[in-house]
């Protein structure tokens, strides 16, 4: 495989992207595979740690909320899980009961086995998008769950984005690209709680920015909202076969690659922690689609069904599968 390896600084990564047909394998423990996501990238994390909780291990939520509070609608997604103005807005205790509900129909696993999680949850202050509620809910279902090991940030002014140290918007902006200069380094405190240990970041890198189809994963991508073409930064370490990790990093709605360039990838913070500690970093992509049939022009992940597949929020759902897939070769 061809490698381009570039010294490069922090303020705005610019890698060269190296196209692939197909996602490599590398020496990665599947069983330490840890996940984040902001606003439906969020909401679509906590759906696969619920679902497929054998593998991962830790999983960040900016901007997130509890398992199923849509109950599969649009408006309850918006005014009720988003803006708690319908149904008393999100509620712990009810995703709760759907989420067992799913665990005694086989739809995900036991909750019994999430006690262990590592779980960060963020929310901006100052985000109207998905209001602290939210993240407040899905605090308490966690906690409801048994799960002991959750941070909670919620008294930081940002806006509805992912935070970093130095790149992005003003902090309280939720604007495109959705990431705000907070003098935090978001991506470093969620690495830290989720693997802990960490070297400190790289001043440059030694990684590379591979993209693949994702056609081998989702036999025809844009039937479930999601794009030809997904990312993965691949540490030169893991490239070489050292042992790594693998961290998984879902976009929110507005920040698929179409929308806004790579910035989500090259700017959000992760690749500088990634790269100084061999963790390999997938970032999946959705597409846009206008269509009656599967109406999703905001290129968001599939949290309320919009796909008409029911089983969207459970171990069968088709985009859920399609990352599982990717997990599975990446691990393998």
């Amino acid at each position: 495989m061809k490698a381009f390896f570039v010294a490069l600084a922090l303020a705005s990564i610019c890698l060269p992207v190296e196209a692939e047909e197909f996602l490599e394998r590398y020496n990665v423990d599947i069983t330490e595979t840890t996940m984040s996501g902001l606003s439906s990238g969020a909401f679509m994390a906590h759906q696969l740690d619920l679902a497929q909780w054998d593998i991962v291990g830790g999983v960040a939520l900016i901007a997130g909320g509890p398992y199923r509070c849509s109950k599969g609608r649009l408006t309850f997604a918006v005014d009720k899980c988003m803006q708690p103005n319908i149904d008393g807005g999100p509620d712990a205790q009810e995703s709760l009961r759907m989420a067992l509900e799913a665990e005694r129909k086989g739809l995900i696993p036991p909750l019994s086995n999430l006690v262990d999680d590592k779980v960060y949850i963020f929310s901006g202050t100052l985000d109207s998008t998905v209001t602290p509620v939210a993240s407040i809910a899905l605090r308490n279902l966690y906690n409801r769950m048994g799960v002991k090991q959750i941070e909670y940030s919620g008294s930081v002014p940002a806006g509805h984005a992912m935070v970093t140290h130095d790149y992005g918007n003003d902090c309280a902006s939720s604007k495109s690209p959705f990431i705000v200069d907070c003098d935090i380094d978001g991506a470093g405190d969620i690495l830290a709680h989720l693997v802990g240990g960490l070297k400190p970041k790289s001043e440059s890198l030694t990684g590379r920015i591979v993209e693949f189809g994702q056609a081998e994963f989702a036999r025809i991508p844009e039937a479930i909202s999601m794009a030809e073409t997904g990312y993965v930064f691949v540490p030169q370490a893991c490239a070489e076969g050292e042992p790594c990790r693998l961290h998984v990093s879902l976009h929110g709605c507005h920040q698929n690659v179409a929308s806004i360039g790579m910035k989500y990838i090259t700017d959000t913070g992760f690749l500088p922690w990634a790269d100084s500690n061999n963790i390999v970093v997938l970032f999946p992509q959705t597409v846009a689609r206008y269509d009656v049939a599967l109406l999703n022009p905001n290129a968001c992940w599939d949290w309320w069904g919009y796909s008409g597949d029911r089983n969207y929020a459970t171990r069968y759902g088709h985009q859920i599968i399609a990352i599982r897939s990717m997990i599975d070769r990446i691990a393998q």
